[in-house]
């Protein structure tokens, strides 16, 4: 019972830190704090930090993500659908990225607490570039995805032949299957 008391403790938490933001947001709008507050930036050069969604590649934060801050900021679970998604790093990317975003519309809501938060918290000036007009057709998606696969089922029999094909070269590789032979 007390675990439900406190879920609900933590839920009210964020309700209202979510209204905080959200009223910082319509003052700044306003124009009554807008000297405090920077806002977001039409030109993608002027910004310090770029959100971008395009159907066919997903979510990705793009800029100057180095400081600590921004990247405590971006890993929060505050993010997706049911909001326990949080960005990550990808090296394939080289950005940060939302999983499960490709091929889908962008998730807006998402999109506009992150440049909130990234602009209330750090002041950095945030572009948001949403394209949702542009999508890859079903067949091309299909055939990424099984081009993916190939490529693991690929790697993981290299990995197999690797395993089968290298003796055991270590006494200590040997050790543990020789503990489970029966004592005489």
């Amino acid at each position: 019972m007390t675990d439900f008391h406190t879920l609900e403790a933590a839920q009210a938490e964020n309700d209202e830190a979510g209204e905080e933001q959200a009223e910082a947001a319509d003052k700044s709008r306003a124009g009554s704090d807008a000297d405090e507050v920077i806002t977001e930036v039409d030109d993608e050069a002027a910004a310090d930090t770029v959100i971008r969604h395009r159907r066919a590649e997903g979510t990705s934060v793009e800029g100057d993500t180095r400081p600590v801050a921004v990247r405590e900021i971006l890993k929060r679970k505050r993010y997706g659908r049911r909001g326990g998604m949080g960005f990550r790093w990808s090296k394939t990317v080289g950005a940060w990225i939302r999983y499960h975003t490709r091929d889908h519309k962008a998730d807006t809501w998402s999109i506009g607490r992150l440049s909130l938060a990234l602009r209330l918290e750090l002041g950095l000036k945030v572009c948001r570039v949403i394209d949702n007009a542009t999508r890859r057709s079903f067949a091309e998606a299909e055939a990424e995805r099984y081009e993916k696969e190939e490529d693991s089922a690929d790697r993981f029999t290299e990995h197999g032949a690797n395993a089968t094909s290298t003796p055991r070269r270590s006494r200590s590789a040997r050790r543990p299957a020789r503990r489970l032979e029966p004592r005489c």
